[in-house]
């Protein structure tokens, strides 16, 4: 995928891959470790629209206390936080800016237009490593429900309708490495101011 205008170009061909539900999912994934934005500032704007997609049965969100800003997904084990805090040293503070709703191929996700993220994305990725999902390919976004099922009915429908949310831009002054814990809560390992 290029970028998100090629991921709702191709929403009417989208063959979901599907994760069942949300909280088993990241049970059994080994993302324990990200690199994050907090954004409790944004949830009441989000709110309405994360509780439609609550009831609806092809989707399963995420947990509320789980929602976040991605910037880098490590694996299991922690990383090096000298290598973050040096790759971050030149960080300055920045604005996180939001697009639509979207499709990605397992998720539905609030798009974040703010290239800083894919800047710091790229630069961790030059550090640690990169997975499929970061470097080029890393569009930074908000996951909000993961697919429950391939078939996803009128959603598509609902989205070209209701996709521009009016959310409010916010300054990020800080990154956080968190740790995801059993129970899909973040326990901060660390903060890195900017």
């Amino acid at each position: 995928m290029k970028g998100f205008r090629d991921a709702w170009n191709t929403r009417s061909s989208l063959e979901p891959t599907v994760r069942g539900d949300a909280r088993t999912y990241l049970s059994s994934s080994e993302r324990d470790y990200y690199l994050i934005i907090r954004i409790e500032e944004i949830l009441p704007h989000i709110r309405e629209v994360y509780e439609f997609l609550r009831v609806r049965e092809e989707l399963s969100t995420l947990p509320e206390d789980f929602l976040h800003l991605n910037v880098k997904t490590f694996g299991p084990h922690k990383p090096d936080t000298e290598i973050i805090r040096n790759v971050l040293s030149d960080q300055e503070s920045f604005v996180a800016e939001f697009g639509n709703l979207n499709l990605f191929p397992e998720a539905l996700i609030l798009e974040c237009r703010s290239t800083e993220i894919r800047s710091i994305n790229r630069r961790l990725s030059e550090n640690f490593g990169a997975p499929p999902v970061d470097k080029d390919s890393f569009h930074p976004h908000i996951t909000l429900a993961y697919f429950r099922t391939a078939d996803i009915g009128d959603l598509t429908d609902y989205l070209q309708v209701r996709r521009q949310l009016n959310i409010p831009s916010f300054p990020v002054k800080e990154l956080e490495l968190v740790r995801d814990n059993t129970d899909h809560s973040f326990q901060t390992v660390e903060s890195f101011s900017l």
